[in-house]
């Protein structure tokens, strides 16, 4: 269909859009503010642990399971650097917590992702 992955990026641009009006408000967040900028940093990291298995898949016709194992292909193929590699594992081991232990997510390190 015409547009439609412009339409598909739309909702994560608006997330985009409105986790960066955070970041010059450090201390001046409600508890609902973190718990939805959370959920929104949550939702972002998702839709990127997604992308990799779907490109590993679609560029070079491996298939994964885990997006941790699509990572190490990606990087083993010369389509990640080390550096990337690490910052997406940690990526993905950020989004575990807030997955996982959602109501002990230490907000500082919450606060530094948006204000970074």
């Amino acid at each position: 269909m015409p547009g439609e992955p412009a339409s598909r990026s739309r909702p994560y641009a608006e997330l985009i859009r409105i986790l960066g009006q955070y970041k010059d408000t450090k201390q001046d967040w409600s508890e609902i503010d973190t718990l939805a900028i959370e959920r929104g940093l949550q939702i972002l990291i998702e839709s990127v642990i997604g992308l990799s298995p779907y490109v590993l898949t679609t560029c070079f016709g491996i298939n994964v399971s885990r997006s941790r194992e699509a990572i190490d292909e990606l990087k083993r193929l010369g389509e990640l650097t080390p550096e990337e590699r690490e910052k997406l594992n940690k990526i993905i081991g950020f989004r575990n917590i807030l997955v996982h232990n959602y109501l002990n997510v230490n907000e500082n390190i919450t606060q530094a992702i948006i204000t970074k």
